[in-house]
């Protein structure tokens, strides 16, 4: 029985020594990151690309647009609008503009509500939101300097007053 247990002892510690390294080090990419990276890579301007990820309790859809790239004062950016749209029984659309810099790393993004029915454009260093159904105007962001801090979409005015969306942005850390 004495010698069995050291022969055991013996083979749990060669197995557990044995061992791949902890993958703890080793960064890896979420399916989130690696969908950015297929858009990014493929560089094609304003075209769609729907990605599904299915599971027992939720089907989410991820759809990604490369809108553009726009050069500030400093740094160029790539901006990719993704809408996700999640649930099963009653699906709810979110809608993010990522920017990224031109080496593919995460600069940081701004919630953008609901999903788009036109695509923000991009013309020189302006990112321009079109005019919609829910929003009669179409605004026009200046990139020229620098990123803005939050970004504001007019939609209309009530007796003089505007009104609209206020996005802040939010760095990735």
């Amino acid at each position: 029985m004495k010698y069995f247990l050291i022969q055991l002892l013996i083979v749990v510690t060669i197995f557990y020594s044995c061992q791949q390294p902890s993958s703890s080090n080793i960064s890896r990419k979420d399916f989130k990151d690696k969908i950015f990276d297929i858009v990014l890579s493929e560089n094609n301007i304003n075209q769609e690309y729907c990605f599904e990820k299915i599971d027992s309790i939720n089907n989410t859809k991820y759809c990604l647009v490369n809108i553009g790239s726009i050069k500030t004062k400093h740094t160029e950016y790539v901006f990719i609008l993704n809408t996700v749209l999640s649930g099963s029984k009653s699906v709810m659309a979110n809608s993010y503009i990522n920017i990224f810099d031109l080496k593919g790393n995460k600069v940081g993004y701004y919630y953008a509500g609901g999903a788009f029915q036109n695509l923000p454009k991009i013309q020189g260093s302006n990112l321009i939101f079109q005019n919609n159904i829910n929003c009669g105007r179409s605004t026009s962001i200046s990139f020229k300097d620098s990123i803005p801090q939050s970004i504001f979409i007019q939609c209309g005015d009530i007796e003089g007053k505007m009104y609209g969306d206020v996005y802040k942005f939010e760095r990735y850390r």
